[in-house]
């Protein structure tokens, strides 16, 4: 019998103890000129985007609504655009909490990123403000909410409702490898559910471009995602992502992830050493996918055209997913209706002055 999700509410949901930034590549189809050209639109300084041609957002446009999602820098706030009457959702970044060149550079490497992407299931880049204290970073409302949340009422989903989502997704992590872009945060929280019911891809942070041929050793993400090579600092690449891919397909399918714990360290040491075995209740091709996703063996790790040609897939048609059926289409009523998305309680802002503003020109 597969077991319920159990509810989990707000940001940062789970032990997200290692949620830091980094830098990374692997199994993708870019020539290595096309690799370089990518990276070269990121540099190692922090005020490497300050030149950018990025649309502003004009901060007086917003009028802020409540609080809807909480990070390590600040929250995520409902606002309406007072031009358009439309809902968005503003990642509120406070300046004095980043404290070091590498975060700066983190939120400007987001930005970068968001503002590069071009795929219908990936959340809309509306642009960036900022105040004496603050950054701000804006984004369309999703207005179904998260995933996590239609599961954590629903609990696991059948093998067609699962293979919905995982197509979707696996559609944007080819997407992001084809533009150089290593995503590695996946999980249901930061898959959003829109109005049409497919997904919308948020959650940027932990995201940087790859050079060909290299590998990154930086610690991020969130733990029952991690993948071995990652926990072990032994460098990992694109090959990451379709790890995580593993994890939420099977979280989708038996509403937890594979190698949890109570304890978090003993999170670590079951990917590390605990051998993966899906139930046997599953149908062989459902058990070769997840086996072949969650290969400790990066090498041997099932990603790209092999993931998109598995017989789980068969009958998808990779370019008319939106010939799918959701499995699920939230109710939304007006523009601003935030009745999916629960609200959350203010975060302290920090006191004192921020003496580095030119650390954040140009955002």
């Amino acid at each position: 019998m597969r077991q319920e999700l159990v509810g989990r509410h707000g940001f940062n949901k789970r032990k997200m103890s290692l949620r830091r930034w980094a830098t990374d590549p692997e199994e993708h189809n870019l020539t290595q000129t096309q690799s370089i050209q990518a990276n070269s639109q990121i540099s190692e300084r922090p005020g490497a985007f300050r030149e950018s041609s990025f649309d502003a957002f004009a901060l007086s446009r917003l009028s802020a609504r409540c609080v809807i999602g909480h990070g390590n820098f600040g929250v995520v706030r409902l606002a309406q655009d007072k031009e358009t009457g439309k809902a968005l959702a503003v990642k509120e970044i406070d300046k004095n909490r980043l404290r070091t060149a590498q975060n700066v550079r983190k939120v400007f490497t987001e930005k970068a990123i968001l503002a590069s992407l071009r795929h219908p299931l990936v959340v809309d880049f509306h642009g960036t403000c900022q105040d004496e204290k603050k950054l701000y970073l804006v984004m369309e409302c999703v207005q179904g909410g998260e995933l996590l949340s239609f599961l954590s009422k629903r609990g696991a989903l059948t093998t067609t409702e699962a293979r919905f989502y995982a197509a979707e997704v696996t559609s944007v992590l080819t997407y992001l490898h084809s533009q150089g872009i290593i995503y590695r945060d996946l999980k249901s929280e930061n898959v959003l559910i829109s109005t049409s019911g497919h997904i919308k891809l948020t959650d940027f942070d932990s995201a940087c471009r790859l050079k060909f041929g290299e590998k990154t050793f930086t610690l991020c993400g969130t733990s029952e995602y991690l993948a071995p090579e990652m926990i072990l600092r032994s460098g990992h690449d694109f090959s990451l992502d379709w790890w995580t891919l593993g994890i939420f397909l099977h979280e989708l399918l038996f509403g937890t992830t594979p190698f949890d714990s109570e304890d978090p360290y003993n999170i670590y040491v079951n990917i590390i050493s605990k051998a993966y075995c899906p139930p046997a209740e599953i149908d062989n091709h459902t058990r070769n996918l997840l086996q072949g996703l969650l290969d400790k063996d990066p090498s041997h790790r099932y990603a790209g055209k092999k993931v998109r040609s598995h017989a789980f897939f068969a009958g998808v048609d990779w370019g008319h997913l939106e010939w799918l059926q959701p499995a699920f289409v939230p109710v939304v009523k007006t523009e601003m209706d935030h009745g999916n998305i629960e609200s959350l309680e203010e975060m302290q802002e920090s006191k004192g002055t921020v003496e580095n503003q030119a650390d954040f020109q140009g955002y």
